[in-house]
């Protein structure tokens, strides 16, 4: 089924391609909706990624681009005078960021856990 938030999967998916491309990718991908059937949202996403690869390859490239081009971080407040820091990373430096923050948790020697 082709629900509306799976049409706004396959749209973001096929955001970066010229709009003939786009065309021929929700065709390709939309045509006989009955294929829709039994895939899960991440199996539409990774078929809209593959068919958008398949039509334009350069886009995809470029989108990748332009995401790493907008990574950041940015703060906002929490309960009890915390604080909620969130970064959007390219993966490899998202993981580096991740196993540092949870190396250091793990040598703590005041019986913090990384959970609390």
């Amino acid at each position: 089924m082709l629900s509306e938030w799976r049409a706004t999967l396959i749209a973001r998916e096929s955001a970066c391609p010229a709009v003939e491309d786009r065309r021929t990718l929700d065709a390709e991908l939309c045509a006989e909706v009955s294929r829709l059937e039994g895939m899960g949202d991440a199996r539409i996403v990774a078929a809209a990624k593959e068919i958008a690869a398949g039509l334009d390859a350069q886009a995809v490239v470029h989108r990748a681009a332009k995401a790493q081009a907008d990574r950041r971080v940015t703060i906002r407040p929490a309960p009890d005078c915390m604080t909620y820091v969130t970064a959007l990373l390219p993966v490899a430096q998202g993981v580096g960021v991740y196993a540092a923050l949870k190396r250091s948790a793990d040598t703590t020697v005041d019986d913090r856990s990384r959970a609390r």
